[in-house]
């Protein structure tokens, strides 16, 4: 399972960009579907993400 995935000086990313699928505390206790639990922690993940932005930000570049 992919949890984090650092890039950095590959194609259109000079500084490290990091994606992170664990999800944030904000909205503890809500949208409990959407969240699957990482054994022995208090963490959850995110069962899907969406990469979204305006052409030519790199979108492509963070796929390949």
């Amino acid at each position: 399972m992919l949890v984090t995935f650092s890039v950095r000086n590959f194609r259109s990313f000079d500084d490290e960009q990091t994606l992170s699928m664990v999800a944030s505390k904000k909205f503890a206790g809500k949208h409990e579907n959407h969240l699957v639990p990482i054994p022995g922690t208090d963490d959850f993940v995110l069962r899907t993400s969406v990469i979204y932005g305006a052409n030519g930000a790199g979108k492509s570049n963070l796929f390949k």
